[in-house]
């Protein structure tokens, strides 16, 4: 038997409509009885409230699994294939799951907090995921060109600033030029 029979057969059947009616409206899952298809061997849940046998309704394996997905997400539910060999390693399983559901709580009130501060926690995320590597720089090449000619430009005025009053490269333009900055920096 697969999952599809032994839970549906054993948990579902024993749900009462008040249960599932927000999923299956007024549909009586107690209702439904299995078959087993002889080619293929697969086992079907027909649903036999009904008086007429024109168009039942069937649950296949397929069906089953859209629902389980549906439930799944309505729920934030993953599906879990893994099977725990021992009690040790299900014990980890269940503590790893709960870890990630604490996390996912966690972060959900994490982002509700960024939502009442007016922060779009989507945005953060996007921006705190950037490579910074492949950021293009918005500075044009004008701008570039720009800033070069006013560093030139500081560089010559602080040049003439310190070799005003003699010959330039000369041993008193040198030391001209350490009196004068220990003036403007001493100020």
């Amino acid at each position: 038997m697969n999952e599809f029979v032994i839970i549906f057969m054993m948990l579902i059947q024993s749900l009462k409509p008040e249960v599932t009616r927000l999923l299956l409206g007024d549909l009586d899952l107690s209702k439904f009885k299995p078959y087993e298809i002889k080619d293929s061997k697969e086992v079907i849940l027909v649903y036999e409230g009904t008086e007429s046998d024109e168009n039942p309704i069937v649950i296949s394996s397929i069906i089953y699994e859209v629902l389980t997905t549906y439930i799944r997400k309505m729920n934030g539910l993953q599906k879990q294939d893994k099977k725990a060999g021992n009690e040790y390693t299900r014990k980890k399983l269940i503590y790893l799951a709960r870890q990630d559901a604490e996390i996912a709580k966690n972060i959900e009130k994490y982002n509700e907090t960024l939502k009442k501060q007016g922060v779009d926690p989507t945005k953060l995320n996007n921006a705190a995921r950037m490579n910074t590597r492949n950021i293009n720089s918005k500075a044009s090449s004008e701008d570039v060109a720009l800033r070069e000619k006013k560093r030139v430009a500081a560089l010559k005025d602080s040049t003439e600033y310190y070799n005003s009053n003699a010959k330039p490269g000369s041993l008193a333009a040198k030391a001209n030029m350490v009196k004068q900055y220990n003036e403007k920096n001493n100020k």
